[in-house]
């Protein structure tokens, strides 16, 4: 599994997205045969409806193997650059299910609701796009470190701007 993951990864890397949508989806198929009690399919309404009733999975005491999150993280990353953007969104999604079972306000997940959002925004699914935005942006804001006197407020400023609401 880890073998298909890490390929996947350098494929994404190289931009070899259908071969890195065939490793990553070996390593989750590797995954779900490992722990049973896993999702097995990101396109199954059920497995969705699955991963808030299961108990986490038991951790792997080995931090080199990646965790679900990961790797549909992964397949999201690959099916946004296929422009599939439906399909991306419902990885991204699935990502967060997993990440946020063991981090609340990680950058991690942080990264994947900015993925999710453009996805979202590709879709003309504007709302839902400024509100994963939103999101990343509160989370964004813990990890902020203030600068003195040069009147910007760390690397989100921009982005804060460029979402706040404009009087016109």
């Amino acid at each position: 599994m880890r073998s298909s993951f890490a390929l996947g990864k350098m494929r994404l890397e190289q931009m070899r997205y259908d071969d890195a949508a065939g490793s990553l989806e070996t390593a989750l198929r590797a995954k779900w045969v490992l722990d049973p009690a896993s999702s097995s399919d990101s396109d199954s309404e059920a497995s969705y409806r699955s991963l808030t009733s299961r108990k986490p999975p038991m951790r792997s005491t080995d931090e080199d193997d990646p965790g679900e999150g990961q790797i549909y993280y992964g397949l999201g990353v690959t099916n946004a650059a296929l422009d599939d953007h439906e399909r991306a969104v419902r990885c991204f999604l699935t990502a967060l299910r997993y990440l946020r079972r063991t981090s609340v306000d990680s950058l991690e997940i942080a990264r994947t609701l900015f993925d999710a959002a453009t996805s979202y925004y590709y879709l003309c699914n504007f709302e839902q796009a400024i509100s994963l935005w939103e999101e990343c942006l509160r989370i964004l804001s813990k990890y902020e470190t203030p600068t003195k006197n040069d009147g910007v407020d760390g690397d989100t400023s921009a982005a804060k701007e460029a979402l706040s609401p404009k009087d016109s």
